[in-house]
């Protein structure tokens, strides 16, 4: 995980290549449904085709998608969505859950480097957020964490209009 976020840096970190946003969350959601027993949702997905390095934004979601599993029980929801600014063109991918979420205070926290949110998270390293940062921010985008509208985290990857193929860019 170290290596990764030093390679981050990198100019040959990325290795683009077309991908369909819709087939793409589908597959992830196929993936995410046996990670654990949650109420599980895929959200309308926008048609469109991104140019992305596929394996490491799938790698930045799992990760995403891990972290609601560890923070939510069976009874919780987790829901994938994706969804694009009409604005600036922008697409963010978020994973909302319905568990404890992240408090305010420790916001900051969790995003640095070895952050985590203490007893909740005994098994993680601690990189894992930072790496979604670096994957975001490598793709000209950025991540960001906030209140999920069903109460608990919503983690979101978002990638600037450049990263939608040309073919594919909607004007606002």
């Amino acid at each position: 995980r170290l290596l990764m976020l030093g390679r981050a840096l990198e100019p040959d970190f990325l290795q683009v290549e077309r991908l369909d946003l819709r087939t793409f969350l589908s597959d992830l959601f196929d993936s995410a449904r046996v990670l654990a027993e949650r109420q599980w949702s895929l959200a309308p997905v926008p048609d469109l085709v991104l140019e992305v390095d596929v394996a490491k934004l799938r790698g930045a979601l799992l990760n995403l998608i891990d972290n609601a599993v560890g923070a939510t029980t069976a009874s919780d929801a987790i829901e994938i969505r994706a969804s694009q600014k009409f604005d600036d063109g922008t697409v963010t991918i978020a994973v909302e859950d319905s568990g404890p979420g992240i408090p305010i205070e420790q916001l900051d926290s969790v995003l640095e480097r070895f952050g985590r949110l203490g007893s909740a998270d005994r098994d993680g390293s601690g990189l894992g957020l930072a790496i979604v940062t670096a994957v975001a921010e490598a793709h000209g985008g950025y991540f960001e964490l906030s209140s999920a509208p069903t109460g608990g985290c919503r983690a979101a990857i978002a990638l600037p209009s450049a990263r939608v193929s040309a073919g594919e860019r909607r004007t606002p």
